[in-house]
C-alpha cells in the first residue's frame, strides 16, 4: 500500500515497476474548503501552492472513482474504510 498524491500518468512515467503486481486506486479526499483550511495551517504554504493542490485534487477526482471523504469522517472511520477497501469492499463497505 502506498499513500501518495499521484495519478496514473505519474506511474506511467516510472515505467515497469517489477515489484508491483497490480495497482488499485482509492482517493482520500475532502472538499475544497476543508483542503484549503488544512493547507493554510501548514507553515510555508502560499496561496499559489494551495491553488495548485486544489487543482491536483480536482484532477484526481476525475481520475479516481473510489473515494473516502476525509473531511466528513473521523480518523477511525477513515481507517476502517481503507481496511474494508483493501479486503475487497468498496470505500463505503459494500462488497463488489
Amino acid at each position: 500500500m502506498l499513500f501518495a498524491a499521484i495519478d496514473e500518468g505519474d506511474i506511467e512515467e516510472l515505467g515497469d515497476i517489477a515489484w508491483c503486481g497490480g495497482i488499485a486506486w482509492l482517493l482520500l479526499d475532502c472538499g475544497d474548503s476543508v483542503r484549503r483550511e488544512r493547507l493554510r495551517r501548514r507553515e510555508g504554504w502560499s496561496e499559489a501552492m494551495i491553488d495548485d493542490a486544489l487543482a491536483d485534487a480536482a484532477a484526481l477526482r476525475v481520475a479516481v472513482q473510489r473515494r473516502v471523504d476525509t473531511g466528513a469522517q473521523s480518523p477511525g472511520q477513515i481507517a476502517q474504510a481503507i481496511l474494508s477497501w483493501l479486503h475487497g469492499a468498496d470505500a463505503d463497505g459494500h462488497a463488489p
